[in-house]
């Protein structure tokens, strides 16, 4: 399976359903007439660092926003640690596990919460096949004392 950074919000948006399945969640675009609560999730630019031989790590960093009904700290906090908690593992389309790295969340003064996590997938480039060898031809000689 190829990893796309759409692959792993669409696995962020899929366990935010899952585990809000009331609260609306909007992809990239602020809208206006929002409903509240609300989640935002985007996609930051995703950062690419190559390895050994023909391996590279991507980071993709997904950015999720949680506009809340009313502010308070106390649920913001409370928020900010159930949306870390979620975002630590999610499952993409064919099932397997990725794992957020350096998750953070941060209470905005404009009032709502922002988190961010990094999820970092190794790949590796397959070689491209290169000509088969068609015809051997081989001899054989004995040597003799």
């Amino acid at each position: 399976m190829v990893i796309m950074g759409e692959t792993v919000k669409t696995g962020v948006i899929k366990a935010l359903k899952a585990k809000y399945p009331n609260v609306p969640i909007y992809k990239e675009k602020v809208v206006q007439n929002m409903a509240v609560p609300c989640f935002f999730v985007m996609q930051l630019p995703v950062r690419s660092r190559s390895r050994m031989n023909t391996r590279k790590e991507k980071t993709h960093s997904i950015h999720v926003r949680y506009h809340p009904e009313k502010f308070s700290y106390e649920e913001m906090d409370q928020a900010g640690t159930e949306l870390l908690d979620l975002l630590s593992e999610i499952i993409l389309d064919d099932g397997l596990p990725v794992y957020g790295n350096e998750l953070s969340y941060e209470i905005s003064a404009e009032g709502y919460l922002m988190a961010l996590a990094d999820y970092k997938i190794n790949t590796i480039k397959l070689a491209a096949d290169g000509p088969k060898m068609t015809n051997l031809n081989e001899q054989l000689y004995i040597k003799e004392k």
